[in-house]
């Protein structure tokens, strides 16, 4: 590159796997290689350096550059352009209705459940603010801090929230209560755009049942047994080491037990049979 003076660099590649790439066993995937790479010759590329092994990170850059091809990224605002973090999540508006019941544009807060982060009061009652933007109510009952408290509505109010702390500051109990609080409020995020209940079950009707006006008025008997409301979407928790992973849904086992553990590298005896590999043996 010094010696062209045009910014130009040569790259060698290897595949996993080839021991030695000159191997006449190794010619089909260093051609697949070539091929794949043929396609960017004269392109002008930008190079991220992820400081570690590339391979273990091929998977990710290829399902960003499958989530490039999209119209649209989840939290793409938040996570590309760093815009309307601050904004909250849809599941906690809703669509305002008029006077007729109808929907209009304008939007509002919901109601929403906090009794988890208050986990010293007794859970079986919900604990419903009509706007966690407001002030929250002084209720003593919660073993989180000042700027435990602080950090957990934060998370809980905004589409993207970061926590930052040295060990042993609470990081994983915060997150572990903000995780039971959302599950309390899963009926709210049950679609991403925020609609009312009637909306969602209106878009997960049963399909017609056949057999006449007599099978109809069978499947229709008892309220709402035409409708069937969406399943609420999953909550993916993501840690940087197996041991952390382990950690945190094992905390989850208190309060859900529906998880699945991707990765076969736990040591977790309490997961062994939440692993997805077991679940689909």
């Amino acid at each position: 590159s010094a010696k062209q003076q045009d910014g130009t660099i040569y790259v060698s590649f290897q595949t996993e796997g080839i021991n030695d790439p000159h191997e006449a066993s190794s010619a089909q995937q260093s051609a697949a290689m070539v091929t794949e790479l043929a396609q960017y010759e004269g392109a002008h590329l930008s190079v991220l350096e992820p400081g570690a092994y590339w391979g273990a990170w091929r998977p990710v850059l290829r399902a960003l550059q499958s989530a490039g091809q999209r119209r649209s990224i989840p939290l793409e605002e938040c996570l590309l352009k760093c815009v309307n973090c601050d904004k909250p999540a849809h599941f906690l508006t809703r669509y305002k209705k008029d006077a007729d019941g109808k929907r209009t544009k304008e939007r509002e807060i919901v109601e929403y459940d906090v009794r988890p982060i208050f986990n010293e009061t007794p859970q079986e009652g919900p604990l419903l603010l009509e706007n966690v933007y407001m002030p929250w109510p002084q209720i003593s009952g919660s073993t989180l801090d000042e700027w435990q408290l602080y950090a957990a509505r934060n998370l809980l109010t905004h589409r993207v929230g970061l926590v930052q702390g040295p060990p042993g500051t609470g990081k994983t109990y915060i997150g572990l209560l903000v995780v039971r609080t959302m599950l309390r409020n899963r009926e709210l995020w049950r679609a991403s755009d925020g609609d009312d209940e009637e909306a969602k079950a209106e878009a997960f009707k049963e399909p017609a049942s056949k057999g006449g006006r007599e099978q109809k008025e069978a499947d229709d008997e008892g309220a709402g047994a035409h409708k069937r409301m969406a399943p609420p979407p999953p909550i993916l928790v993501l840690c940087q080491t197996n041991h952390a992973l382990d950690q945190f849904l094992e905390g989850m086992l208190h309060f859900e037990k529906s998880i699945v553990r991707v990765g076969g590298r736990s040591k977790s005896d309490l997961l062994q049979e939440m692993n997805l590999s077991r679940l689909t043996e």
